[in-house]
């Protein structure tokens, strides 16, 4: 992760990444129980394998077929309104 995303930002992604790891690690065992009563406990290898194939297109999107010329994750924009980066030369330093 950290390779991809920008100083920065890292701190927020691994928080974000950890996160949603616990959040899966709780949330999962009831969602999957009640996908197996409903369904019957095949679904729930049928369902985990749709989703492990969505995060695989997602992370080959995102991630691996990145340009080497892209900015980071999380890196800032050029330009962008109240950081500063966007005043001439010549503005004063308040405005």
């Amino acid at each position: 992760m950290a390779e991809v995303v920008h100083p920065s930002f890292r701190g927020r992604a691994y928080g974000i990444n950890t996160s949603a790891n616990n959040l899966g690690s709780v949330v999962g065992p009831s969602l999957g129980g009640w996908v197996a009563d409903a369904f019957g406990p095949r679904a729930v290898f049928v369902v985990t394998g749709l989703m492990m194939m969505f995060a695989s297109v997602w992370v080959q999107r995102m991630l691996v077929n990145r340009r080497p010329d892209e900015p980071l994750v999380g890196a800032p924009e050029e330009g962008m309104a109240g950081n500063g980066s966007d005043r001439g030369a010549d503005a004063p330093a308040g405005g």
